[in-house]
């Protein structure tokens, strides 16, 4: 929830949450908030990075924010960084082999 973002006020979260949800439906998301969401996600900042060495960095972030946002498939799990990896044609072996090293 955005609650920290917004100091603790319930409806201006609930304003906040309303107008991602107007924009993402413009952009053709829909948007839902009920999944576990981890605030500094750094193995899917890097697998983003990683991906980007294919030139399929655009294309990862595309599956796993419809995993996220739409799937209710957090983007914080592993299984759901491996699954957007491999629907992009990315192997998914160097993918778990690169989340594994301080690269």
């Amino acid at each position: 929830s955005l609650l920290g973002y917004v100091g603790g006020d319930p409806a201006v979260r609930d304003q906040a949450e309303a107008q991602m949800h107007a924009l993402g439906l413009r952009a053709g998301v829909k948007l839902n908030y009920d999944v576990k969401t981890n605030w500094q996600p750094v193995r899917s900042q890097r697998l983003m990075m990683w991906a980007g060495r294919f030139g399929k960095q655009e294309e990862f972030m595309d599956v796993l924010g419809s995993k996220h946002f739409e799937q209710q498939q957090s983007a914080s799990h592993t299984s759901t960084l491996l699954d957007a990896a491999a629907e992009v044609g990315l192997d998914v072996e160097a993918a778990a082999a690169f989340l594994e090293t301080d690269e």
